[in-house]
């Protein structure tokens, strides 16, 4: 069964440094360009005034936003959340390319992707090491499991959204950068990513560009059956990172 969602209405969360610096105007006239009917700022701690690190302030940033999503309603509701240095990737379908269909067990959608993935070997970035599988029953989605990407990103259920905070916070507590950590949630939750990305990292507001405007749309799969049962069945999920609190759930092959 599938589900059909336009994220025009969904409300946004958006991390920014404050509400008047120029990122954040360029993310609320984003918003108004796009037709989101919500977009909220959230203000990232500043590094240097808590005398913290800009990986931690980060971090603690991604936290207050699904702290401030799950406080703010009884009932929750899926959300989108976003990073300030994103602009939008046109495909030519106009008002299409914001509704995405996908399986109604999913719990996250990421909307805005990356070329680099977690390797297999230790918890560093490495590009060339994503995988990703394409689902012949949506054309532009494909299942990842190892995805370094927190730009651009819809939360479809509360367990993903409480995850996702866990993970943000504990990369604190084991000098990780949180990507890192998230990247974990993909072989523990459903988790889909757009093959060919609605956001990407604009260059010019200090974006990553040239590993965020990426098309995977025509691209193979490269995970494999004997990738799948090699790495990502075996590998013991409690020790990758060092991060031993979150409970390891049994990996469900896609």
């Amino acid at each position: 069964m599938s589900n059909t969602l336009d994220i025009r209405n969904l409300k946004c969360y958006y991390l920014t440094r404050s509400t008047t610096h120029p990122h954040s105007i360029h993310m609320i006239n984003l918003g108004k360009k796009i037709g989101f009917k919500k977009i909220i700022p959230v203000i990232c701690p500043n590094a240097d005034a808590n005398d913290i690190s800009s990986q931690t302030a980060v971090a603690l940033g991604h936290a207050k936003i699904i702290e401030t999503v799950l406080c703010s309603e009884d009932t929750f509701e899926p959300f989108i959340l976003f990073e300030d240095d994103i602009n939008l990737w046109p495909d030519g379908r106009k008002e299409d390319q914001f509704k995405i269909t996908y399986p109604v067990d999913t719990d996250s959608i990421y909307i805005g992707i990356s070329n680099a993935g977690a390797h297999e070997s230790g918890y560093c970035d490495e590009y060339n090491s994503l995988l990703y599988k394409h689902d012949p029953r949506y054309p532009n989605l494909m299942w990842i499991w190892n995805m370094l990407s927190t730009h651009a990103v819809v939360v479809l259920t509360k367990q993903f959204a409480l995850f996702y905070m866990r993970a943000a916070i504990e990369s604190i507590n084991h000098d990780s950068v949180m990507d890192n950590l998230v990247s974990r949630g993909q072989t523990k939750y459903n988790v889909m990513a757009l093959a060919r990305p609605i956001f990407f990292q604009d260059a010019r507001i200090n974006g990553q560009e040239e590993s965020t405007k990426i098309d995977f749309s025509k691209s193979n799969s490269t995970i494999t059956d004997e990738r799948f049962n090699s790495w990502i069945k075996k590998i013991d999920w409690e020790d990758y990172h060092k991060l031993k609190t979150i409970s390891h759930i049994p990996v469900v092959k896609k």
